[in-house]
Order: structure tokens, then sequence, then C-alpha cells
């Protein structure tokens, strides 16, 4: 074996890894794996692995790829802490240091926060396998934004306390290194250690997570996942065993019923449009400020997020289309 060779392989290996939603940490140690083994073994990686494509799959059937919401937190975070680090600088340039606080401005401020993260939210709880959730927080979502704009309009707009400035900026900045440093953490799986014990709950609780992993997280129609949920329940009941011990970890059985299966969720449903949905979020309270006649500096900051929105927006449905 050559080191070359193995670097070589190394390297392609990472980057099937990467396209599969395999995070660094799980990356790093599949691949430390391979140089101990052929190090050990004197083997080439080819041989002893596959080529890079089929390790790569072997790794996401054995430890499941990352899951595609596990940084939505940090998300979270940065988007909350950008806004309110930009926000309270803009308003210490044009109010002074001690910046006014008035029910109109805290609770408008407030909904617009929680309407914008339950976004991520929205999109962590399906692909969680929690479709009937994501359902309501569609509705909270909605809930958001009509409230920030009753809040804006109706509520009043006379001095409660002063902020210093500076204080918002700083707990903005703590958001931002918060989320950042969270970012990449990857989120723990449903393992299914405790599976497989001959529970009567622990074997309704796995179909349960496979109806809703079939219908959230891989886009099934939800017939189509009852069916294949209740195939799985007669299996089990035929042969008296656990579903850890018949099928494996719920998440792993889920990807393998789905990869044979026609995904066609309604065009609202799909991953495509809770990537564009923040963005007219945006929109929509551009349009609030413009009609309403709102402050200029929030104006901005609306254009200024919005146009970050679209451009990570566009960047992400360009990687989807080269690997789709």
């Amino acid at each position: 074996m050559t080191t070359e060779s193995l670097k070589t392989w190394q390297a392609r290996a990472r980057l099937e890894l990467a396209v599969r939603g395999i995070g660094k940490e799980v990356a790093d140690a599949g691949l430390d794996e391979v140089t101990q083994h052929c190090a050990e073994s004197g083997e080439e990686p080819e041989g002893a692995f596959g080529s890079p494509g089929e390790f790569a799959e072997t790794v996401v059937a054995e430890r499941g790829p990352a899951t595609p919401d596990e940084d939505h937190a940090s998300s979270a975070l940065l988007l909350v802490g950008l806004m309110g680090t930009v926000s309270a600088g803009l308003l210490w340039i044009r109010t002074g240091l001690m910046l006014p606080v008035s029910w109109a401005g805290l609770c408008g401020t407030v909904f617009v926060m929680c309407a914008l993260v339950g976004i991520p939210v929205i999109r962590f709880l399906r692909r969680d396998g929690k479709p009937r959730a994501a359902s309501w927080g569609i509705g909270g979502v909605a809930l958001g934004i009509v409230s920030a704009a009753a809040a804006f309009r109706g509520l009043p707009r006379h001095e409660l306390f002063p902020v210093p400035a500076p204080a918002l900026m700083l707990a903005g900045i703590g958001l931002i290194v918060w989320g950042w440093s969270r970012n990449g953490s990857p989120r723990p799986r449903r393992s299914g250690q405790d599976a497989g014990q001959g529970s009567r709950q622990e074997s309704d609780q796995w179909l349960r997570d496979l109806a809703g992993l079939l219908e959230g997280r891989h886009d099934l129609v939800p017939g189509r996942a009852r069916e294949l949920t209740a195939e799985a329940a007669a299996h089990l009941a035929d042969t008296g065993r656990a579903p850890q011990e018949e099928f494996g970890p719920v998440e792993d059985y889920a990807l393998r019923l789905a990869e044979h299966e026609s995904r066609r969720p309604p065009w609202w449903w799909r991953e495509r449009t809770f990537l564009w949905l923040r963005p007219a979020v945006w929109v929509i309270l551009l349009a609030i400020n413009i009609v309403e006649g709102g402050v200029s500096w929030w104006r901005a900051l609306t254009v200024l997020v919005l146009c970050g929105d679209l451009y990570l927006c566009t960047r992400r449905s360009g990687t989807r289309a080269q690997r789709g």
C-alpha cells in the first residue's frame, strides 16, 4: 500500500460522505478506521473497503446520515443574534446610546423573531418524524406574522424604559458565538439500544416512529406510510420478534424502505418550498413596513437579511441540483 494511493482514496471517500450528508466527526472516525486497518494489514483501501462510493454507502447504512436538521438550532441562534446585533447598531446610530423600549416595539420584535425561528423548527419536526406537529408549526408561524403586524400597528408606542444599545449588541454577539460553536454538532439518532427487549410499548413506539419518518423525513404520502407501517406490524406479529431485532434501527429501516418508494409530496410540502419560506416571510414584513410607513432602519435591516437569505437559498438550490 502506498501513502499516495491511500490519500487519494480518502479524499474521494470524504467527498462521497459529504454528498450523502455525513458530518465531519463521523467521516473522520470512519476514515481513521480505514487508515488504521490499511497500516496494520498492508491492504489497499480499494481492496479492503471497496470504492469510495461503496464505503460511503456502508457508513450511511451503519451509522446513518447526518440529519439535515441538526444545525437548525444553530441557524436560529445565528439569525436572532445577527438581527439583534445589527438592529442595536443601527438604533445606536439613529437614536443614541440609550434605546427607548415601547410595547409596540417589544412585542412586535418578539413575534417577528418567533415567526422566523419557527421556520427551521417546522423543518426539524418534519425531518424528525413528526409531520403532525410540523403542520401545527405552520399555523404558529402564520400567527406570529399576523401578531407582529398587529403589535407594530396597534400597541402603545410610549417609552416604557431605556436599554443600553451596547448591551443589546453584546447579547446578539453572544448568541452568534453560541450558534457558531454549536454548528456541526450532530444530533443524537434513534439508536434503538433499548428497543428489542420484548416490550410492547417499545414496539408500538418503534412503529409510530417508522410511520412518522416515512411521511416526514422521506416525503412519502401518508397513505403509503401507513401501509408500510401496517406491513411491518403484521410481520412482527407473525414472527413474534421485536422490531429492533427484526429490522434494526428505525431510522435505517425507514431509509431502506424509502429508497424503493415514489416520493411525490404536494408542492407546498416539499423541501424546496420550506427553503424559500423564510425569504417569503421577509418580503411580507417588508411590505407591511412600507404600507404602514415604518421606520427606515427596520426597512434597511429587512432588505439586508432578505438579500442574505436569497443568496443562501440560491446556493443550496444549486447544490441540490448538482447532487440530484
